[in-house]
């Protein structure tokens, strides 16, 4: 806990320093936000503190089932460790946030992971809307989903799931890990409450249409009106899903861009300079907005070990 808040320091500065070198060090872009519709930009730069404010009331839902705690220490805990995603291993950062406010180590990890497994849900499910609807994207979205059936139905078979946490408990056991692990595996089973999965999974469903939403935005506020909807949602879909596919930090920095580009041009008919305008300023609004937002709430609203979030039924760390 010592050096804790002097790490969190550094990593929330890295993380906001590489927002801003990917996404303002463009003539491209600039050159687009002087020329920008103003109704558009305003709601570019909205919307993103909304999203953000969503995150973090699911992430606060996730928690209730451990206890009482301070939704706001929560939710603010889960904005300020918003710059630190950009990194590699940047999410880590959410857990020291709460762990500063007292919350136990494996139920944090345990929030983490489920806002991470939400957000994915509702990919899963706009990959069935574009499997459905959309014969360009037909056969990328039935073999991404015809391997996530596979893993889930392995997953549903009770000895099958038995036989695989026994083996990474194992696994965590020759590492020195195993009560830190077996701690963990208590709070996933603690959290799985179907009343907070439906309220977390609608939240996660806001957030992903007003992500489609602010790519529409994007491409309207530089005069590209024709393009539907259910386009800018699969070139939205496509693109970030393999974006978070790569393992990048955020969310594939340069590959998601390329992505809506390349869809934007070749099936929508938008010409490839003006979706390269379009797609960095939508990462604008959605990566390096949110994850200013979130160092201005670290650094003036969130007071460190002084939180008082409250102790969840996993016990205090």
């Amino acid at each position: 806990m010592k050096y804790l808040k002097y790490v969190l320091h550094a990593v929330i500065l890295i993380g906001l320093i590489i927002a801003a070198q990917r996404y303002l060090n463009s003539a491209e872009v600039l050159e687009a936000l002087r020329n920008f519709d103003p109704v558009y930009l305003i709601l570019l730069i909205l919307v993103p503190a909304v999203q953000l404010a969503l995150k973090g009331w699911r992430f606060e839902v996730f928690l209730r089932p451990f206890g009482r705690s301070n939704a706001s220490a929560v939710i603010r805990a889960y904005a300020a460790g918003q710059p630190a995603t950009l990194i590699p291993g940047g999410i880590a950062a959410r857990v020291g946030l709460l762990r500063q406010a007292g919350v136990a180590i494996p139920t944090a990890m345990t929030a983490v992971l489920f806002s991470s497994l939400a957000d994915q849900a509702i990919f899963i499910l706009g990959l069935f809307a574009l499997a459905l609807w959309f014969p360009e994207a037909r056969t990328a979205a039935l073999i991404t989903l015809a391997a996530l059936a596979v893993l889930w139905l392995l997953l549903l078979i009770r000895p099958l799931r038995a036989a695989a946490g026994r083996f990474f408990l194992w696994l965590f056991n020759r590492v020195g890990l195993g009560e830190g692990a077996q701690k963990f595996g208590e709070a996933v089973r603690t959290g799985l409450e179907p009343r907070v999965v439906v309220i977390a999974l609608v939240l996660s469903l806001v957030a992903f249409v007003t992500d489609v939403l602010l790519l529409d935005f994007s491409l309207r506020g530089v005069g590209v009106t024709g393009v539907a909807l259910p386009q800018v949602f699969a070139a939205y879909l496509l693109p970030t899903l393999l974006g978070r596919l790569s393992a990048l930090p955020a969310g594939g920095i340069g590959l998601t861009e390329a992505g809506i580009t390349g869809y934007l041009a070749a099936s929508a008919g938008v010409s490839p300079s003006t979706a390269v305008v379009a797609a960095a300023i939508f990462r604008v609004s959605t990566i390096f907005l949110q994850a200013l937002y979130g160092a201005i709430v670290y650094w003036f609203a969130w007071k460190g070990e002084g939180e008082a979030v409250g102790a969840p039924a996993g016990g205090r760390g």
